[in-house]
C-alpha cells in the first residue's frame, strides 16, 4: 500500500563521494582539438562587483570571451584595435592614425583584454619635440553636420613608466569639410592624468557641440604634450564616438560566476545575461562546424528559448559594416508559445524532436553534456547529442558560411548589440567550438571524451515536475527568483546526493497552469492538455517501468482561487485524479510513479485557501501522514489494484523552519514576506529551498522524500 511518508526513510544526508576526484575540475583533452574551448573551472575571468564575468581567454588562445555589451551608437569602426601588430614601431590597429612621433620610439605592444575591453598599449621613449597624436579615426569616415552635440569617451591606464615631462594628455573632437581633408574647428579637453588602477575605472570624455556650417564630418583624436625625456607605456581601450551628450554607459551583460558544492567554477545565465566570443573566430560555415557543452537547465517551459550559442556577423568589415546574424543559433533550447511542448535542442529551426526518439533531447537540471554536429546534407547533416544519445536530423537551417564572432547565451541584432534570450536559465560548465566538417564517429569520440571528463553517466531515468508558477519558479514585483532558484535546479544541484546520476530531471511548470483552461481565466495551460501533448515529454518513458520514470505534480492554487477557477476542494480533486487516472493517458498508464504535492497557501482569499487545506486532506491525513484510501482507490493505485505502490503524496504544506513553525500551512503563512511575495502567492529564494530541504522537517522536503523514492 502506498504511504504518504512511511517510505523506508533511512537519510544520513546526501549521497556525495569525498575520496575521489572531482569529474570536470580539468578541461576535457580532445583528440581533435578545438578551434576555442573554454572552461570556468581552470581559468581566471575578470569579474565585476558582482561576479558578472567581463572577459575570459580562450584556452586554445584564439579568441578572448567579453562580458560588456558594445555601444550602439558608436561611430568609430575598430574600437577593438583589430589590425594592431606588435613591435617597434608596430603596426597601428586598422583605422588608426599616428602622426608624427616627435622625435621619440614607439613600440606597440599586443591587443590584450582588461576588465572585458579590448585594449593596447603604446610605449614612448626619447627625448620629444613636441605632441603626440593618435588618431583614433579616419577624418574623412564619421558624416556630421553643425549644431550635432558629439561625445568622445576612452579607457586610459598607465601601465609602465611616469608621466614626467607630460605635460598634459587631451581628447579632441575635430570637425572637418565633407572630404575630410580640411581642419574647421576642434575642442580639446584636458584630461585627468592616466594611473595605474584598473582600465575600466579610467574613462574619460569629451563633448563638442559642432558649430561650422561646412562641417561634414568628426573624427576624435589622443593627445600627449610631451617636453624633454619620456618614458612610459600608456594602455588605451575602447574608443568611443557617438552623437551624444554624455557618453553611453558601458553595460555589463556576463554570467555571473559562481562555484558548485565540488568546488568547480561555472558560469550562470540567467535573464538577458551572454558572453561575445571574439571576432578573431571568423570565417565561420555553419554548416560545418561542431559544438559541445557541459551544462545544466533550470526549466524547459512552454515558450522558453535559451541561446546557447548563435552566430554574431554573417558578414563582417568592421563594426559599422556588417550584417548581424539575427535568430543564428547553432545551438538552442526552444519550446513554442501556443502549446505544452517542452523546449529541447534546435539548432535555427531544425528540431531535435524527431525520428521518434525526440524526448531524450530536452535538457535536465542534472550537469549533462549537449552537442551539434552540423554538416551539409551532402555531408550527413545534422547530428544532435544528449551525453551518448544521437539524433540524426536535416542540416541546419543557417546558411551562413562566412561569419564572425559568436555569442553565448544570446543573438546579435543591429548597431554590433547583442540581445540575451530572455529565458536563459542554465549554468555553463564547458564549452568547446570545433570549425569544420567531421564525420559521426569524429563527434562520436568528442561527446565520449567529455561524458567521461565530467563522470557523467547513461540517463536511465527521469523526474518529470510539473504544475504551475510554484514549481516553475517565477519572479515577481515584490521578490526576485531565478529559475536557477526552482526546485528542480536545487534537487539535481552537483553535490546535493538528492537524486542519482543516472536520472534527469525535467522542469515542465508553467505559471498559470490548472486542471482546466477555465474559459481562458487561466494565463498557463491545462495539465491534462500537457500530459498528452505530443511534445511534452510524458510520451518518453524509460525502459525500467515506473520506478525509472515518476512525475511530481503540484497544482491547485489557480484552480481553487476564486477569481480564477472557482473550484471547490471536491471539484478540484475530481479533476486531480483524472490527470493521474484516465483510460490510456493518464499519468498512471503512461508509466509513470506520481508524487502528488500538496499546493501551498495563499492570502487575501479566503474561501481559495480553506478549499486549498480541504484539497490536501482528500489526499493525506494531516496527522498521521497516510495517504487517504480513498484517494488510492480512486486512482487504481490501493492494494492489490493495477498501480498499487505507484502513488505517493508530498504535504510540503507541513515544512516547517526554526521559529516560524510552519511556512507554507494557512494564510497566516502566506502573508510572512521571510517566504512570500507580497501577492500572498509566490514566494522567495529561501522559501525555495526550504521546499528542497524541508527546513526544519525535512521529511517534508522534495530532497529527503525523493531521495527514498527514486531507487
Amino acid at each position: 500500500m502506498s504511504m504518504g511518508l512511511s517510505l523506508g526513510l533511512s537519510l544520513s544526508g546526501p549521497r556525495v563521494g569525498t575520496s575521489t576526484p572531482v569529474a570536470g575540475a580539468s578541461p576535457t583533452t580532445f583528440a581533435i582539438a578545438p578551434t576555442v574551448q573554454y572552461h570556468p573551472n581552470s581559468q581566471n575571468a575578470t569579474l565585476n562587483g558582482s561576479n558578472q564575468v567581463l572577459d575570459c581567454a580562450d584556452l586554445q588562445g584564439l579568441a578572448y570571451l567579453f562580458g560588456n555589451a558594445a555601444i550602439a551608437g558608436n561611430k568609430i569602426r575598430n574600437p577593438n584595435m583589430a589590425g594592431a601588430v606588435a613591435g617597434t614601431p608596430g603596426t597601428l590597429p586598422t583605422n588608426v592614425f599616428g602622426g608624427t612621433l616627435a622625435g621619440l620610439t614607439r613600440t606597440l605592444g599586443t591587443v590584450t583584454v582588461e576588465a572585458g575591453l579590448s585594449c593596447l598599449d603604446y610605449t614612448y621613449s626619447g627625448t620629444a619635440t613636441g605632441s603626440i597624436d593618435i588618431q583614433l579615426e579616419s577624418s574623412s569616415q564619421i558624416a556630421a553636420a553643425q549644431a550635432q552635440t558629439w561625445t568622445s569617451s576612452i579607457f586610459l591606464k598607465l601601465t609602465a613608466g611616469t608621466l614626467a615631462n607630460v605635460s598634459s594628455v587631451q581628447l579632441l573632437i575635430s570637425e572637418w569639410d565633407a572630404t575630410g581633408t580640411t581642419f574647421l574647428a576642434a575642442t580639446t579637453t584636458t584630461l585627468t592624468n592616466p594611473t595605474g588602477s584598473s582600465l575600466d575605472s579610467q574613462r574619460q570624455s569629451s563633448t563638442r557641440t559642432l558649430t561650422n556650417a561646412s562641417t561634414g564630418r568628426v573624427t576624435t583624436t589622443v593627445r600627449i604634450n610631451t617636453t624633454g625625456a619620456v618614458n612610459f607605456t600608456l594602455r588605451i581601450g575602447y574608443p568611443v564616438l557617438e552623437q551624444a551628450a554624455s557618453a553611453s554607459p558601458l553595460n555589463a551583460i556576463g554570467p555571473v560566476q559562481m562555484t558548485d558544492a565540488l568546488g568547480r567554477k561555472f558560469w550562470r545565465f540567467t535573464g538577458s545575461s551572454a558572453l561575445i566570443i571574439a571576432n578573431a573566430l571568423n570565417a565561420l560555415n555553419m554548416r560545418q562546424m561542431m559544438v559541445f557543452a557541459v551544462w545544466r537547465v533550470a526549466k524547459v517551459t512552454r515558450g522558453t528559448d535559451f541561446a546557447l550559442l548563435s552566430l554574431r556577423y554573417s558578414a563582417y568589415t568592421d563594426d559599422t559594416t556588417n550584417t548581424a546574424q539575427t535568430n543564428g543559433y547553432i545551438l538552442r533550447g526552444n519550446a513554442a508559445t501556443s502549446t505544452s511542448e517542452a523546449a529541447r535542442l534546435k539548432s535555427g529551426t531544425v528540431d531535435s524532436y524527431a525520428n521518434g526518439i525526440g524526448g531524450h533531447f530536452i535538457p535536465g537540471a542534472q550537469i549533462h553534456v549537449a552537442g551539434f554536429n552540423s554538416r551539409t546534407t551532402a555531408n550527413g547533416g545534422g547530428r544532435f547529442y544528449i551525453n551518448e544519445r544521437t539524433n540524426d536530423v536535416a542540416q541546419t537551417s543557417l546558411t551562413a558560411t562566412n561569419g564572425t564572432g559568436m555569442i553565448i547565451g544570446g543573438k546579435a541584432t543591429t548597431s554590433n548589440a547583442v540581445t540575451g534570450t530572455t529565458d536563459n536559465c542554465y549554468d555553463l560548465y564547458e564549452l568547446a567550438i570545433w570549425k569544420g566538417t567531421y564525420t559521426n564517429a569524429q563527434s562520436d569520440t568528442a561527446s565520449a571524451e567529455m561524458v567521461a571528463n565530467w563522470g557523467i553517466q547513461a540517463i536511465t531515468g527521469q523526474i518529470i515536475m510539473t504544475g504551475d508558477s510554484i514549481t516553475e519558479c517565477i519572479d515577481t514585483s515584490s521578490t526576485v527568483v531565478i529559475p536557477q532558484d526552482g526546485i528542480a535546479h536545487k534537487l539535481a544541484a552537483p553535490g546535493a546526493g538528492y537524486i542519482p546520476a543516472n536520472f534527469r530531471v525535467i522542469n515542465i511548470g508553467i505559471a498559470g497552469s490548472a486542471l482546466d483552461t477555465y474559459s481562458g481565466a487561466i494565463t498557463g495551460v491545462d495539465l491534462d492538455t500537457q500530459r498528452d501533448d505530443t511534445s511534452s515529454g510524458f510520451q518518453m518513458v524509460y525502459s525500467g517501468g515506473a520506478a525509472n520514470n515518476i512525475v511530481t505534480v503540484n497544482v491547485g492554487i489557480n484552480d481553487m482561487r476564486s477569481s480564477v477557477g472557482n473550484q471547490t476542494a471536491a471539484q478540484h480533486y475530481a479533476r486531480f485524479v483524472t490527470l493521474l487516472n484516465t483510460g490510456t493517458t493518464g499519468y498512471l498508464q503512461r508509466g509513470f510513479k506520481v508524487v502528488a504535492v500538496t499546493p501551498t497557501s495563499i492570502s487575501g482569499d479566503a474561501t481559495g485557501q480553506s478549499r486549498i487545506s480541504a484539497f490536501r486532506d482528500l489526499l493525506i491525513n494531516p496527522t498521521t501522514d497516510v495517504i487517504v484510501s480513498q484517494f488510492l482507490t480512486d486512482v487504481l493505485a490501493n492494494v492489490g489494484q493495477t498501480y498499487d505502490g505507484l502513488v505517493s503524496v508530498l504535504p510540503i504544506a507541513k515544512i516547517q523552519y526554526a521559529s516560524s513553525g510552519t511556512i507554507f500551512a494557512d494564510a497566516t503563512d502566506a502573508g510572512d514576506t521571510t517566504y512570500y511575495a507580497t501577492d500572498g502567492t509566490h514566494h522567495t529564494p529561501l522559501a525555495m529551498t526550504l521546499m528542497v530541504e524541508g527546513g526544519s522537517t525535512p521529511t517534508y522536503g522534495y530532497g529527503p522524500f525523493l531521495q527514498a523514492t527514486v531507487p
